[in-house]
């Protein structure tokens, strides 16, 4: 059997999400900053005439520094798990990789929470965003999108 991965980079740190998640891939698109709104999804942005949550990966799993406030990111990636839609504001996507199965280990290198597993996607070791746990986490403790 085989997956098929979407890479991500985030403030310079490659990470991969199950493509099977992935609605859409937008380019540019300004979000709009949530006063009071939690640091893991600090705003929204339109797609397909609604207007959806912004997750910020770097804030929700205490990976890297969270997004600046009205900083429009080079892509921004549609993602749907745990019966929400969100987009992750990302600076750059690679083509989907199709990995086996056996090749998606345990993590070893990342401390990324929500990370519990990562592979090797060109010789780069990517944690395995479990963007399913991730949005029960937020949706759990109301942080709903």
């Amino acid at each position: 059997m085989s997956k098929a991965l979407l890479p991500l980079r985030r403030a310079g740190q490659w990470m991969v999400v199950e493509a099977e998640q992935v609605q859409d891939i937008l380019g540019v698109v300004t979000w709009v900053p949530i006063p009071g709104a939690p640091s893991a999804l600090p705003g929204v942005l339109p797609w397909r005439g609604r207007a959806i949550a912004v997750l910020d990966v770097g804030a929700a799993t205490g990976a890297f520094a969270a997004l600046a406030a009205n900083a429009p990111a080079a892509r921004n990636v549609v993602v749907h798990a745990a019966n929400v839609t969100v987009a992750i504001p990302v600076e750059a996507v690679q083509e989907v990789q199709q990995v086996s199965d056996d090749a998606v280990t345990p993590r070893q290198l990342t401390t990324m929470q929500h990370c519990s597993r990562e592979v090797q996607v060109q010789g780069v070791p990517m944690p395995l965003l479990d963007l399913g746990a991730l949005l029960s986490s937020l949706v759990g403790r109301g942080e709903g999108a």
